[in-house]
């Protein structure tokens, strides 16, 4: 009997150390929406952000088609987070690169998991359109 049981904490001692192992699971959040654009129907996004748990940079995968066009680009890099834009210093601002050395976009993080896009300024943008993209 306590061998049987001597053999059964070790098995469990492996089995939990093999669960645990260190390894850092990436996370992905994605954000979709359609946003406006001067002509046309709109711009179909999709943005996925990966990162490791609690990091605040990762990488970025940003897909956009025009409503009504078979064709979507794809453009692919780096994102971090600012701290503050140019109306709020608390805000949480989303900044992608691709690799020009020039952000390519600016994301307003929201409090009801959205975000909304900002101009190269860090301020909203003017108009009635949507600029807003849902958590998925």
């Amino acid at each position: 009997m306590y061998k049987m049981r001597m053999i059964l904490v070790i098995l469990f001692s492996c089995f939990c150390y093999t669960a645990y192992s260190g390894a850092h699971d990436t996370l992905t959040d994605v954000y979709k929406g359609i946003l406006s654009t001067k002509t046309g129907k709109g711009l179909v996004t999709e943005l996925r952000l990966s990162h490791e748990p609690y990091a605040d940079e990762g990488t970025f995968v940003l897909i956009e088609k025009y409503a009504g066009y078979p064709n979507a680009g794809v453009l692919k890099g780096q994102w971090t987070v600012l701290r503050g834009s140019a109306t709020d210093k608390n805000a949480v601002v989303i900044e992608l690169y691709n690799g020009t050395g020039v952000p390519e976009r600016h994301y307003l993080k929201l409090k009801n998991g959205t975000i909304k896009m900002l101009d190269e300024k860090l301020m909203p943008i003017k108009g009635k359109g949507n600029y807003i993209l849902q958590k998925r």
